[in-house]
C-alpha cells in the first residue's frame, strides 16, 4: 500500500482541484445569463419545476425535466467510467474534460449548449475525485460550506478539525467565483463560451501533464471503495 501524496504532488492536484472549480463557475454563470437557469446544481431547477406544475408552464416543465435528466445521465456515464471507485491516474479523466471543451466549443452559439452543459455537469460532479482520502466535488458547493462549517464548530470546540479542509474549500469557492465573474465579463461581450472551451481543454491537458511528467504520485490500492468516508479514496487522511 502507498504512503499517500508528497507535498508537491499534492500541490500539483490541489490546483487541477481549483481548475475544475473554476470551470464549473464559468459554466454556471454562462447559461444564468444566457438561459437564465444554472447547471451547476439542480436544487433550484426541482423547485422551478415544481412552480412550473403549479402555474400550469407545461413548456417551462418540460424543458427542466429534460435538464434533470440530462445531469443524471452524465452522473450515470461516471459511474459506469469509475465503478471501480479509485481515485488513480487514469486516462478518462482528461479525455472528459477535453471532450466537453470540444462539444462545448461547437456548441457554442446554439441553444443546445445548456442542455449539454447540464449532462456534462452531472458527469464532472460525480467523476470520482479525491484529496487526503475525502471524495470531493467540483461544480456546486452547498456541501462545501456546511463542511466548512462543521470544521469551525470543531475547531472552537477544541476537538479534531481539518484545517486543510476548509482552506481547500474556501479555495474552491474562491475559484467557483472567479469563474463566474470571467462570465459575467464576458458574455455581453460573446465570448463566454470561448473561455469556457478553453478552460475545460486547459484543465484535461493539464491533468495530462500530471500524468505524463509524474506529479500525480502512486496509485491507490486495487479494491473497491467507497463513498463518503474519510478513507474512501485509500489515501491517508492528514490533519493539519
Amino acid at each position: 500500500m502507498d504512503e499517500g501524496l508528497n507535498t508537491r504532488q499534492e500541490y500539483y492536484l490541489r490546483l487541477w482541484i481549483l481548475m475544475l472549480s473554476l470551470d464549473s463557475g464559468l459554466a454556471n454563470v454562462t447559461t444564468l445569463l444566457r438561459f437564465e437557469r444554472p447547471v451547476s446544481h439542480m436544487t433550484g431547477n426541482l423547485s422551478s419545476m415544481v412552480l412550473a406544475v403549479g402555474s400550469g408552464e407545461g413548456q417551462l416543465f418540460l424543458r427542466l425535466f429534460l435538464a434533470l435528466t440530462l445531469f443524471l445521465l452524465g452522473g450515470m456515464l461516471s459511474g459506469f467510467l469509475f465503478r471501480e471507485r479509485l481515485f488513480a491516474p487514469q486516462k478518462r479523466y482528461g479525455v472528459l474534460l477535453i471532450l466537453g471543451g470540444l462539444v462545448s466549443l461547437f456548441l457554442r452559439e446554439r441553444p443546445e449548449l445548456f442542455y449539454f452543459l447540464c449532462f456534462f455537469m452531472g458527469t464532472q460532479n460525480a467523476m470520482f475525485v479525491g484529496f487526503r482520502g475525502t471524495l470531493v466535488r467540483t461544480t456546486h458547493f452547498t456541501g462545501y460550506l456546511s463542511d466548512i462549517a462543521f470544521e469551525l464548530g470543531a475547531f472552537f470546540s477544541c476537538k479534531g478539525h481539518h484545517g486543510w479542509k476548509i482552506r481547500l474549500y474556501l479555495a474552491s469557492i474562491l475559484c467557483f467565483l472567479i469563474g463566474g465573474a470571467v462570465a459575467f465579463w464576458a458574455v455581453p461581450r460573446g465570448g463566454a463560451e470561448l473561455f469556457l472551451a478553453g478552460a475545460y481543454l486547459m484543465s484535461g491537458s493539464y491533468y495530462f501533464l500530471l500524468r505524463r511528467f509524474g506529479h500525480w504520485g502512486p496509485s491507490v490500492p486495487r479494491k473497491p471503495l467507497s463513498q463518503g468516508t474519510d478513507k474512501a479514496l485509500g489515501l491517508p487522511d492528514i490533519s493539519v
